[in-house]
């Protein structure tokens, strides 16, 4: 249920992702869905949190990576998502924009996930010894997400490079000389 949840998500947000719809899609009954979760919220919240865990490893690599290419290969995966034809967009930030509960579950976590990405580039700016990982890390966050809204509005991935040189300027900027 946790995967046809998110398909919904990536395909029309918040409002495609109705207990119903999910039920049909995983081929379950929304019985069985009212089973494991107490609604709507609580279910989209499990599968953004089940999301989280493989999207952050797949947007940062591992630390066997220098910290500087951890940072930009974030930009070009999302690049390469764009380039490859893929499904563009963030279920983070349509959850977090479209739920009537800006407290609930679902919001709640898509911001923990956003929280949780922008702490990860502060901790590689810390390791790059940047003197400001803190905003620079707040910087970096919003120039992702920036990309990842307008190369789906474009259909491009002139954005996702746009914003992949302003975030390697950042970085730069910060590097000891």
């Amino acid at each position: 249920m946790l995967g046809a949840t998110l398909e919904l998500l990536f395909e029309g947000g918040w409002n495609s992702a109705t207990p119903a719809a999910v039920a049909e899609r995983a081929g379950a009954s929304k019985m069985s869905l009212y089973r494991h979760f107490a609604g709507k919220d609580e279910l989209v919240a499990a599968a953004l949190a089940d999301f989280d865990r493989t999207q952050r490893r797949w947007l940062l690599g591992d630390d066997s990576q220098p910290p500087r290419s951890r940072l930009l290969g974030a930009f070009e995966k999302i690049g390469d998502r764009v380039r490859s034809g893929d499904q563009v967009s963030c279920p983070f930030v349509t959850t977090r924009l479209q739920s009537p509960d800006a407290s609930g579950p679902a919001a709640t976590q898509a911001l923990a996930h956003k929280k949780a990405v922008a702490a990860e580039f502060v901790r590689l700016l810390e390791q790059l010894g940047h003197p400001d990982p803190a905003d620079t890390g707040e910087s970096l966050l919003v120039l992702l997400d920036g990309a990842i809204v307008h190369a789906a509005m474009e259909g491009s991935d002139r954005p996702v490079r746009a914003a992949g040189r302003a975030a390697a300027a950042l970085i730069d900027s910060g590097a000891p000389r």
